[in-house]
């Protein structure tokens, strides 16, 4: 008998899952946004870096490969620095604005390079730039999909 006066149904208590305000949440979409805007801009750089910038398209293709490879590494790094982040600005508002500012400004940067270059110089400043991109890339999309 007191075996099933423990497992009585309790009323349940009413659970808040989310104490945010709802305009706290239509601008977290933003960043959404934001990285989805960054991505459309960067559709772009193929054609400058071919027709412009006079690059291969191969090398670009592996730069941007490359990158990708890059995220295997860097991905848990930024997962366990967002776990361990809890600061006065919260968990994930560190990452958003660092991730944006540091995007948007290699993209800027990064359709700056001079076509007078050399092309060797072309390639690494690409690649660095790129690398760049991908790391302000990551910090803004984990905190989306945490």
């Amino acid at each position: 008998m007191k075996d099933i006066e423990k497992n009585e149904v309790q009323p349940h208590k009413k659970t808040n899952y989310n104490d945010a305000k709802i305009w706290q949440i239509g601008l977290f979409a933003l960043n959404d946004s934001a990285t989805n805007i960054a991505m459309y801009i960067m559709m772009f750089y193929a054609f400058f870096s071919q027709n412009i910038l006079g690059l291969a398209a191969v090398v670009i293709g592996i730069i941007a490969m490359s990158m990708r490879m890059f995220d295997a590494i860097k991905d848990p790094i930024v997962g366990f620095l967002l776990d361990k982040t809890n600061g006065r600005f919260g968990k994930f508002r560190p990452y958003m604005l660092i991730g944006n500012i540091i995007l948007f400004m290699s993209i800027v940067v990064m359709f700056r390079i001079p076509a007078n270059l050399p092309i060797g110089k072309k390639y690494l400043y690409t690649s660095i730039v790129y690398a760049i991109y991908i790391i302000g890339y990551t910090l803004q999309c984990t905190v989306t999909k945490g």
